[in-house]
């Protein structure tokens, strides 16, 4: 019995944490690559149905920005934005460009905690419009609770850093 208990829980320790969030349309993964000390290495990763798209946070000529807040602020984050593409929509003789998002987008996620704790506890909100022919927008939260003890997800960290060079 005691090891069918330890064998799950070095299973539960290697899989990375994940809390998620969305409307069928997108999907909203929180990913834990590192936690070292008062230092968080982790991403939201965004997965956006085909023919769909969520704009950057400096939108252009339509939508709304993406924006991304966090409830507590005994913590300064820092989230790579990677670079979007451009998008053209002409409607009769005029022209508007965008910036967006499509397919899957990493945002890596820096959070350096400003107290000493036994655990990270937070709420992040992501409010953004998805489009296709019109936009809808959207507002979407995830509860985050992060312990304080060393951890590592290669895996995980090795798309963050792949991310923060795009």
């Amino acid at each position: 019995m005691e090891s069918r208990f330890l064998i799950l829980l070095i299973l539960l320790l290697l899989y990375p944490y994940v809390a998620t969030s969305g409307d069928g349309i997108t999907k909203f993964e929180w990913l834990i690559g590192k936690v070292e000390n008062s230092k968080i290495e982790a991403a939201l990763k965004v997965k956006i149905e085909d023919g769909w798209h969520i704009y950057y946070k400096d939108n252009g000529d339509f939508g709304i920005p993406t924006s991304f807040s966090f409830d507590d602020k005994m913590f300064i984050v820092k989230i790579h934005w990677p670079k979007p593409k451009l998008h053209v929509d002409k409607i009769e003789e005029d022209t508007f460009v965008s910036w967006i998002y499509e397919g899957v987008v990493v945002f890596p996620v820096t959070i350096d905690l400003l107290k000493n704790s036994n655990d990270a506890e937070f709420l992040l909100t992501i409010e953004y419009s998805v489009c296709k022919e019109t936009c809808i927008p959207k507002k979407e939260e995830i509860e985050l609770k992060i312990g304080s003890d060393y951890f590592i997800d290669k895996r995980v960290s090795n798309l963050i850093n792949e991310w923060r060079y795009k």
